[in-house]
């Protein structure tokens, strides 16, 4: 990066920017995250007039309105003081005051130049370090922005219903879902962890994936905690909206089953304490999504989740005897399953328990789309392996355990051969 002018600018000059669209907020700024204490504070101080401490950043793209023929520039620091601030108190100061303050107010703004998008980012990271921190949710919230059509019309009404699900069902457990207003950074840990959840569940992973959702600071190589975004946007582009929409309704219904599955056993084994943790509730939720990617036996699963609760009490350290005596732990940990089959081991279970099954179905010459499923024409659980058909998998999740019918057979081998 280096900079390539600086100027002081009135407030006025700076708000009439914002209003012609002249000065942007890029895709990786933050939303409004400064309290009302905080922009109280700093309009007192536009009040008094004269330059600020500290400066704004700006960039430029090489980008030119239409119409006006003026340059755009990107707000890479200072949208908290400058464009949330400003366009708050222009709606609620008097208009003649709300100008006094902006013709006699003065910012140092400091236009840089990038070399990278790469080098935007680590620049935003490192000037926010000393201010209101940006959490991994905040930065990487603009992959869904930036490669999402419509994302706030269409897709996050989506992310939405996620999170509002996962909200639900933790209650219902008796654990916390924490407030983004009153808990920002923990709040958006858990945020990330829904969608990690949800990943889990619509890819059917048997991998034992593991993301990093639990940082709270963002590091300067900002991609790497991109990891779980980048994937879901794959999945999310390469499924397509209807498809993902329906997905997302078969996981609300998991999770709803899901929730009330371990609450009875809660219930049968820890009668008397009052709810598990949220961080060991939210890593079981990824265990039971695993356990059903890679077709582990219910009564076996069951016995796990006893055994877990029993030996944790809810909690998230899990101690156990090392073959040497020695008295270790391990934690479990938001979407996090590399040490799975150590904490199995560490509660009594078999540790080659969640090893994946071979699928149940024939093999393809062809590959599913995304959201499809073979099923099979004559119910597994009654007659075994059979004749198998790709299908909807909410369909499939519908019809249960009984036989295909004739009609629904004929219309999904008519598909199958025009896939072929």
């Amino acid at each position: 990066m280096k900079v390539v002018g600086t100027k002081t600018a009135s407030c006025a000059e700076l708000y009439r920017r914002i209003k012609r669209s002249e000065l942007i907020l890029p895709l990786h700024q933050r939303g409004n995250v400064w309290d009302s204490k905080k922009k109280e504070s700093w309009w007192n101080k536009l009040s008094k007039g004269g330059t600020m401490a500290g400066q704004i950043t700006t960039y430029n793209n090489n980008e030119y309105d239409k119409d006006t023929k003026s340059p755009i520039y990107y707000l890479n620091d200072g949208a908290q003081r400058v464009y949330y601030t400003l366009t708050e108190y222009a709606n609620r100061e008097d208009p003649d005051e709300f100008q006094r303050v902006l013709d006699n107010a003065y910012i140092v703004e400091q236009v840089a130049e990038y070399d990278s998008y790469q080098e935007t980012i680590s620049e935003f990271i490192a000037l926010n370090s000393l201010g209101t921190i940006c959490t991994p949710y905040e930065l990487t919230r603009s992959i869904f922005v930036g490669g999402l059509q419509d994302y706030d019309k269409v897709w996050k009404p989506l992310f939405d219903e996620i999170h509002k699900t996962m909200a639900i069902r933790l209650a219902g457990v008796g654990c916390k879902y924490e407030d983004e207003k009153k808990n920002r950074t923990t709040a958006h840990k858990r945020m990330r962890d829904d969608l990690a959840l949800f990943w889990r569940f619509a890819t059917r992973d048997r991998s034992k994936k593991s993301f990093k959702v639990a940082s709270v600071a963002v590091d300067t190589e900002w991609a790497k905690e991109a990891d779980l975004e980048l994937g879901l946007l794959t999945f999310l582009k390469g499924t397509g909206y209807d498809t993902i929409k329906s997905l997302v309704k078969s996981f609300t219904m998991y999770i709803d089953k899901a929730a009330c599955f371990y609450k009875q056993i809660w219930c049968d084994v820890k009668p008397d304490l009052a709810a598990p943790s949220n961080v060991h509730f939210r890593w079981w939720l990824h265990v039971s999504i695993y356990a059903q990617n890679i077709g582990m036996d219910k009564e076996d699963f069951k016995e796990f989740t006893k055994k877990l609760i029993t030996h944790t009490s809810g909690r998230t350290s899990v101690f156990y005897t090392s073959p040497t005596g020695h008295q270790c732990n391990c934690n479990t940990q938001l979407a996090n399953l590399s040490n799975l089959s150590m904490i199995a081991k560490a509660v009594g279970c078999n540790g080659d328990l969640f090893v994946p099954q071979p699928p149940r179905s024939k093999s393809s010459p062809f590959d599913l789309i995304p959201g499809a499923v073979w099923s099979h024409v004559k119910a597994f659980s009654v007659h075994g392996n059979g004749e198998v058909l790709p299908e909807n998998a909410i369909d499939n999740a519908h019809r249960g355990s009984r036989d295909m019918t004739e009609e629904e057979a004929m219309r999904l081998s008519y598909k199958k051969e025009k896939t072929l």
